[in-house]
């Protein structure tokens, strides 16, 4: 993305996932968001879907974002990989707040 208005890191140090979520912010609504990984397919996958479902969600809704959420949409997963999916909606509370301390 570029110009983001914030990004986030996250990092499973079990696993040494990595997600970056990056976001545009239009009168506290995010109206764009995209992401890299760097992890298996359970990360990917939800790193896709959670910024499927944060376009659009005010920066209230995503501050405090799910990660059953994401689960949950994804029709859920193997329980040995539930662990990879807390990491991408990690990374979207971490844009936020990014978003936050330079507003």
């Amino acid at each position: 993305m570029e110009s983001p208005d914030g990004e986030g890191r996250a990092i499973n140090r079990a696993c040494s996932d990595v997600v970056r979520i990056f976001i545009q912010v239009e009168r506290d609504e995010l109206v764009a968001c995209s992401f890299q990984a760097q992890g298996c397919a359970a990360c990917i996958a939800a790193s896709s879907m959670t910024t499927e479902l944060a376009h659009g969600l005010s920066l209230e809704e995503a501050r405090s974002f799910d990660e059953e959420v994401v689960v949950t949409a994804l029709g859920g997963l193997p329980e040995s990989k539930v662990q990879c999916s807390v990491i991408a909606p990690a990374a979207l509370r971490a844009a936020v707040k990014s978003y936050d301390s330079r507003s």
